[in-house]
């Protein structure tokens, strides 16, 4: 017979967290972006995160139909698709920051999981617990008719223990991942961009920005 216990905290997160002073302006973005004329008095930008995790098997399909060999360049149509029918493809976290234009956004959040399993015939005992901790931090330069300059600073840390009894046996492991970007790219409003990867032996992660 086996039980199973789990608990999760944070899959999506809003935010609004204005510095009082404006950030540094931007001289010109790494999209080779001409600098943003001045836009109206408290114009906003809402920037969203989200992290993807995608197997090997599903990232040799993404590759096959990619343009370019690029992680960057892989379709995200098609990324939606497989997430949706869990085709080796996940959303595992999403995020939201609005923000002033020039100005610096951020928000700090922690997820956490737990996961025990017994079986009684075995005689055995499984525990799990995982935190994952994300930094998101922002500047906005906006200009509605050319876009929206975005500068990031996104930051995932994720940990995780586990440890397994089978009669006099006991096994434990502990996992630390870190998952760190730092950019300027220019995102046209309402449009998905790839902002970049991280490429493990079995997982690859991605994050992906829209702005509006």
């Amino acid at each position: 017979m086996t039980g199973t216990q789990k608990t999760a905290m944070v899959l999506t997160v809003i935010g609004l967290c204005v510095s009082m002073a404006p950030g540094p302006r931007l001289s010109e973005a790494q999209d080779d972006y001409p600098a943003a004329a001045d836009p109206p008095a408290g114009a906003t930008a809402q920037v969203t995160a989200t992290v993807i995790h995608i197997e090997a098997e599903a990232l040799d399909e993404l590759r096959g139909s990619a343009k370019s060999s690029s992680l960057t360049a892989l379709p995200l149509g098609r990324i939606w698709e497989m997430a949706r029918s869990e085709d080796g493809v996940q959303i595992v976290s999403r995020s939201s920051l609005s923000a002033l234009h020039g100005h610096k956004a951020s928000m700090r959040f922690m997820e956490s999981e737990t996961h025990k399993s017994k079986n009684n015939e075995a005689q055995s005992h499984e525990f799990a617990a995982r935190k994952v901790l994300v930094n998101f931090e922002v500047i906005p330069e906006i200009d509605r008719q050319k876009g929206i300059a975005v500068q990031f600073n996104y930051k995932r840390e994720e940990s995780e223990e586990s440890q397994f009894e089978n009669g006099d046996n006991e096994e434990e492991a502990v996992m630390d991942r870190l998952f760190e970007l730092s950019n300027t790219l220019i995102l046209l409003p309402g449009q998905e961009r790839i902002a970049g990867a991280k490429q493990n032996e079995d997982t690859t992660m991605i994050l992906v920005l829209m702005a509006e």
